[in-house]
């Protein structure tokens, strides 16, 4: 799993990283500050990758042939697009996780203290 992580972060251009955090925000507004249905999160964030792939694309590249538009639009929008979407998603699942291992173990914690207590009172 370690290595597919490593392929997928190694493949985006560098200059895409910099939008990974800015997804995250409008994945995680979109989650918790709207009553956006969470199935199309995934599919927002694909589109707002894709356009930002396809401005960076525009940008990156100087030809002004047909092959040009070819590149930005399957290497950049659709190529670079998915991979920001893909780790978006799995930072945020990532960032997810831990903080739900982080409570749940906060919460056994606590559980496990208030037994002890309990048990001196009886």
């Amino acid at each position: 799993m370690g290595e597919i992580i490593s392929l997928v972060f190694s493949l985006i251009v560098p200059g895409l990283l910099i939008w990974l955090p800015v997804l995250m925000i409008i994945g995680y507004l979109l989650k918790h500050a709207t009553g956006f249905p969470n199935e199309f999160i995934g599919l927002v964030l694909l589109a707002a990758a894709i356009i930002i792939s396809l401005l960076y694309g525009i940008g990156a590249t100087a030809d002004s042939s047909v092959g040009r538009w070819v590149t930005v639009f399957i290497a950049y929008g659709l190529g670079q697009g998915f991979l920001l979407t893909f780790a978006t998603v799995f930072i945020y699942d990532v960032i997810h996780g831990v903080a739900k291992f982080i409570k749940r173990k906060k919460a056994i914690k606590s559980i496990k203290k208030s037994e002890v207590e309990n048990e001196g009172t009886v």
